[in-house]
């Protein structure tokens, strides 16, 4: 069982009595069915997980925040917070639920 609690995941094993922390400050969070995982985000990335392990864990592609997601087949576009190009910027970004590759965003490290 996946749960999210004051914008903190836990995975939880209810038979072996386990507790697992997934996640900090968790903005987002969907199953994504054909890869039978759970994707979540906390504004500034992306991390795919299913009740084994980590499946993969985007880079870093906003400063603060992200918004207007959407999902198309196995990829998720969305606009990403960036400070730095003046007030109220938003740049676009696109994730792969594949692979966890991001392209765009305000954050290219």
């Amino acid at each position: 069982m996946f749960v999210i609690t004051g914008s903190v995941g836990y995975m939880v094993d209810i038979q072996a009595k386990l507790v697992r922390e997934i996640g900090f400050g968790i903005t987002h969070s969907w199953f994504e069915d054909s890869l039978q995982a759970i994707v979540i985000s906390n504004g500034l990335s992306f991390e795919a997980f299913n009740e084994d392990r980590l499946l993969w864990e985007s880079r870093r592609f906003s400063f603060d925040g992200i918004r207007n997601i959407q999902q198309h087949d196995l990829s998720v576009t969305g606009e990403a917070y960036d400070p730095t190009s003046g007030a109220d910027c938003w740049l676009p970004f696109h994730l792969d639920l594949v692979t966890g590759d991001v392209k765009g965003g305000s954050c290219f490290n």
